[in-house]
C-alpha cells in the first residue's frame, strides 16, 4: 500500500507506474477504469484517462471543475496505491490461456475484496469539539490491470497478473453532507485481513473454473504448473530477494520500498503476442521432464481426496496457531489465519468462515482504540490463574540472595537481574522492547539462579 503525499507524486506514479503507456503495442497493460460508490454519487464513470485522474490528484471534480473537499494543500494526501498480486503459476496460465477466465475470476476477486476496503471507510469528525471517526462506505478508486512484471536486466518481461488500485483520499460524510478526506489508518493496519480474503477469493473462482491448489507458505499454487517453470518466471522476485540479502532488508515495509527502488523501465514496443511466443520459447528450452514422468493435466484433473474442512476447523486452526504465543488477539489478525488455512477447499466460503468467527461462543470480544481485540474463555481463565498465582505469592518466599552477587550487566539491565534475585514474590516479569537486552539479560541471570540450586 503505497501512499502518494503529493498532487505532484500521484501524477508521476500515474504516469510512469499505472498507465496504459502509448508504446505498448497491445495490451501488456489494461486500460484502467474508474470504480466505487463514490464515483457514482459525483457523476464520473468509464475508463481512466490522464485528465480525468490529474484532476482528481489537484481535488477537482472532472466535471464541475470545483473543489472535491474543502482543503487543498500541497502536501496533503492524494491517495493510495494497493496491489493485488497473482500466485506465479495463476500468472503463467492466463498468459498462456486462449480465452480470458483466469482474468475474468482475478478481476472479480480484486473488486470484491476492494468493495471490502470501500465498506470500511470512515471519515474523521472534528466538529462541535468532537474526536472521533464516522463510517462512510463510499470511496473513489481507478483501478489497472497488468499482466507483465518488470523487466530485469534490460530482458523480456515475465508474466505477472497484478492489479493497482489507487484509492483517492475523498469520501462522502452522509451526516454532513459533503466530501471530505478519509482515514486510512484502519485500512492500512487491516491489509493483511484484506489480501487474505483476496487470496481466498482468487482460489476459490480457480477451483470453480477446474483448477486444483496446493498452499504455500505465503499463498498458494495451481496444481500442475512444474516449480522450474515457477522459477524461470521469478526472475523479478529474485532481483528484489538478492538485492534485499545484499543489503540485510528482512522488514516487509522496506521490502515493498525495495520493489519500487529496484524498479526497471518498462519494455517498448513488444505485443502480447509476441511475449507469448518467447515465453513458450523459455519453456519448451527447459530440461527435459524425468524419465516416465508425464505431463499433468492442470485443468479439469481427476480429483484427488482432500481432507474435510469446514468453516469450524478453520476458525479452530487459526485460535489454536494464534493463541499458542498470544493471549490476546486483534479478530482481523485471527480470520486472515482462517482464510488461509481454507485455502484449497472452495466449498468453505470467506463468508462462512466469517460468519463462524462470529457465531463462535468461546470467544470474548472487546472494542480497543478503533479495533477489535479477541481472546478465549479459556486463555482468560488461564490468566486470571496466573494472576491469582502472582497475587497468593506476594512477599510469600525468602530471597534467592541475602546479598547480591556480582552483577556485570549495568543500567536497567542490572537493576531488572537484581530485582528477581532478591524479591521476595514468587512471580516477577520483566519487559522490554526489542533489541534492549532481554536475552543477554537471561543469560546472565539463568547461572546466578542455578548456583542457588534452582533450576
Amino acid at each position: 500500500m503505497i501512499q502518494s503525499s503529493s498532487a505532484a507524486h500521484a501524477k508521476a506514479y500515474f504516469r510512469d507506474a499505472l498507465s496504459k503507456s502509448d508504446y505498448y503495442v497491445d495490451d501488456q497493460e489494461l486500460q484502467g477504469k474508474i470504480q466505487g460508490l463514490l464515483a457514482k454519487r459525483i457523476g464520473i464513470k468509464g475508463q481512466v484517462t490522464k485528465d480525468l485522474f490529474n484532476d482528481l490528484c489537484d481535488n477537482i471534480h472532472p466535471q464541475t471543475g470545483k473543489p472535491l473537499t474543502p482543503r487543498t494543500k500541497d502536501d496533503r494526501t492524494v491517495g493510495y496505491d494497493i496491489n493485488f498480486h497473482c500466485p506465479k503459476s495463476v500468472s503463467i496460465l492466463h498468459v498462456l490461456s486462449k480465452d480470458e477466465h483466469i482474468l475474468l475470476a482475478f478481476e472479480k476477486s480484486v473488486r470484491e475484496t476492494m468493495q471490502d476496503i470501500e465498506q470500511d471507510s470512515k471519515t474523521r469528525v472534528r466538529t462541535r469539539g468532537r474526536d472521533e471517526e464516522r463510517a462512510t462506505g463510499e470511496l473513489l478508486w481507478v483501478d489497472f490491470t497488468h499482466q507483465t512484471a518488470r523487466p530485469v536486466d534490460e530482458s523480456m518481461p515475465d508474466p505477472h497478473l497484478h492489479a493497482h488500485c489507487f484509492v483517492f483520499n475523498t469520501t462522502w460524510d452522509e451526516e454532513e453532507k459533503r466530501l471530505k478526506a478519509c482515514q486510512f489508518r484502519d485500512i492500512k493496519r487491516d491489509m493483511p485481513y484484506y489480501q487474505a480474503r483476496f487470496q481466498k477469493r482468487l482460489a476459490d473462482n480457480l477451483i470453480k473454473e477446474g483448477y486444483q491448489i496446493r498452499p504455500t507458505k505465503s499463498s498458494f499454487e495451481v496444481v500442475g504448473v512444474p516449480q522450474k517453470v515457477i522459477d524461470l518466471f521469478s526472475k523479478r522476485t529474485d532481483e528484489i530477494g538478492r538485492v534485499a540479502k545484499e543489503k540485510g532488508i528482512t522488514n516487509a515495509r522496506e521490502l515493498d520500498g525495495l520493489g519500487a527502488r529496484t524498479r526497471s523501465k518498462k519494455q517498448k514496443g513488444y505485443s502480447m503476442q509476441e511475449l507469448k511466443e518467447e515465453w513458450r520459447r523459455q519453456i519448451h528450452e527447459q530440461p527435459d521432464k524425468e524419465d516416465g514422468a508425464e505431463n499433468p493435466i492442470v485443468r479439469y484433473a481427476p480429483k484427488k481426496e482432500k481432507k474435510l474442512l469446514s468453516p469450524r476447523i478453520c476458525v479452530d486452526y487459526a485460535l489454536q496457531h494464534c493463541f499458542e504465543r498470544a493471549s490476546v488477539y486483534q479478530d482481523r489478525r485471527l480470520l486472515a489465519t482462517a482464510y488461509r488455512y481454507g485455502i484449497g477447499h472452495a466449498d468453505v466460503s470467506v463468508e462462512a468462515i466469517t460468519e463462524h468467527f462470529k457465531q463462535e461462543n468461546s470467544l470474548i470480544h472487546v472494542k480497543e482504540k478503533g479495533k477489535i481485540m479477541t481472546t478465549t474463555r479459556e486463555v482468560l481463565s488461564e490468566e486470571q490463574r496466573m494472576v491469582r498465582l502472582a497475587q497468593q505469592g506476594q512477599g510469600k518466599l525468602w530471597p534467592l540472595y541475602q546479598k547480591l552477587p556480582e552483577i556485570k550487566a549495568t543500567g536497567q539491565q542490572k537493576d531488572a537481574i537484581a530485582h528477581v534475585l532478591n524479591t521476595t514474590h514468587r512471580v516477577s516479569i520483566v519487559t522490554g522492547k526489542a533489541g534492549t537486552g532481554k536475552t543477554s539479560t537471561l543469560q546472565e541471570l539463568v547461572p546466578l539462579i542455578e548456583q542457588t540450586g534452582k533450576t
